[in-house]
């Protein structure tokens, strides 16, 4: 059979459709380019981020770690000994040699000391605005309602010593640095996975190598 005619109802409400589409074609390409341009930069703003993964083979006494290739058949699997282990190496104190190691007091990626202020897009666009309103309107108006702040003199805190300082600084370190650190303890075998993600593809090897020889 022959292809079947449209009704004239539909072939009116076809021709009116492509007359509004044909008019309001600038619109529509305006819209379309600024939903891919926003979608553009959003991605362009996105950070990358790379893991490394570290596969260790554990003995039931912990006596030694081999490579994952070298594993016997024999090797059974222990769940407690798996989960132990892992919770060895994703502690905070192990953290704590590996900045040592590392030397992230020095890493302007991890303390934030040495890292240089970055204003993002955001900041950059609406933070002379935020300052602006906040100063003209926000606190004239808090002024107005509550009156003058007064606040009480408090102690000045006894200083921190160097060591104190510094023991502080590794700290707040390792807390950073395991934020990137995951262990991964296998159910059926002796293998743990370390795995490190940073926004450096050569620190996450680095570091997820450094965790793994510091455990052994």
């Amino acid at each position: 059979p022959g292809p079947i005619p449209l009704i004239e109802d539909e072939a009116l409400t076809l021709r009116r459709l492509y007359s509004v589409l044909r008019r309001r074609i600038a619109l529509i390409a305006g819209v379309a380019f600024l939903v891919t341009s926003l979608a553009a930069l959003f991605v362009y703003q996105i950070t990358p981020l790379y893991r490394a993964d570290v596969d260790m083979v554990v003995d039931g006494g912990r006596q030694k770690v081999v490579n994952a290739e070298s594993v016997v058949q024999s090797v059974q699997a222990d769940y407690w000994t798996n989960e132990t282990e892992a919770a060895v190496i994703a502690s905070r104190e192990m953290a704590r040699k590996a900045v040592e190691r590392l030397n992230l007091v020095n890493n302007p990626m991890f303390n934030p000391e040495l890292r240089r202020p970055e204003t993002g897009l955001f900041g950059t666009v609406f933070g002379p605005m935020r300052e602006f309103v906040s100063a003209t309107l926000v606190a004239p108006i808090r002024e107005a309602v509550f009156g003058s702040e007064t606040t009480e003199a408090m102690p000045a805190p006894a200083p921190m010593t160097a060591d104190e300082k510094r023991d502080a600084l590794i700290d707040q370190l390792a807390g950073a640095f395991l934020g990137g650190l995951n262990v991964v303890p296998h159910e059926r075998s002796r293998v743990l996975t370390v795995t490190y993600t940073s926004t450096d593809p050569a620190f996450a090897a680095l570091a997820a190598n450094t965790t793994s020889e510091l455990y052994i």
